[in-house]
């Protein structure tokens, strides 16, 4: 494991080896630079701060504290796994739409989701356990939407919609 990791402005992290794995103690990507993910996994065990670019095609990105992007933050995601324990704050993020891939909600306490009106998920999973994922607004999930079993998504709290096109 390796300390924080910044990424400056024209800087770009590739993780491409299959049997490789990354693990740092936060993430921060900022505007300008880059993560490029299409093999192996990079692990965050605390706040993942996105303001950059990210790029996955393949591969892990392991979040086992909060995402938070930017208004700043780019995306082109076409397949991957994004896992995340804690919050999801997105709601600043309108550019979030991946073509592919998966966002798992997988925490052990009750955690918010918020997604800019404007962003989507192509798959989203809920497999949290013995805690709720809270939906702070409207949830788009352009293809499924999984509740793993003793998982729970919570809309009752803020009565939010939640679009489903797969």
């Amino acid at each position: 494991q390796v300390g924080a990791i910044q990424i400056a402005s024209g800087g770009i992290l590739s993780v491409d080896n299959a049997s490789f794995t990354l693990t740092a103690s936060s993430v921060e990507l900022k505007s300008g630079g880059s993560i490029v993910i299409s093999a192996g996994k990079l692990i965050c065990s605390g706040k993942f701060d996105h303001d950059g670019g990210l790029t996955m095609s393949g591969g892990t990105l392991d979040i086992n504290g909060e995402y938070e992007s930017s208004a700043s933050a780019t995306e082109s995601i076409s397949g991957g796994t994004i896992t995340v324990a804690g919050e999801w704050d997105g709601s600043l993020d309108d550019a979030f739409t991946p073509t592919g891939g998966t966002v798992t909600m997988d925490g052990s306490s009750d955690v918010d989701l918020k997604l800019h009106a404007s962003s989507n998920f192509h798959n989203l999973t809920i497999s949290n356990t013995s805690s709720d994922v809270h939906p702070q607004n409207t949830v788009d999930v352009d293809g499924d939407l999984t509740i793993s079993s003793g998982a729970d998504l919570d809309i009752d709290a803020s009565n939010e919609n939640i679009t489903i096109g797969g």
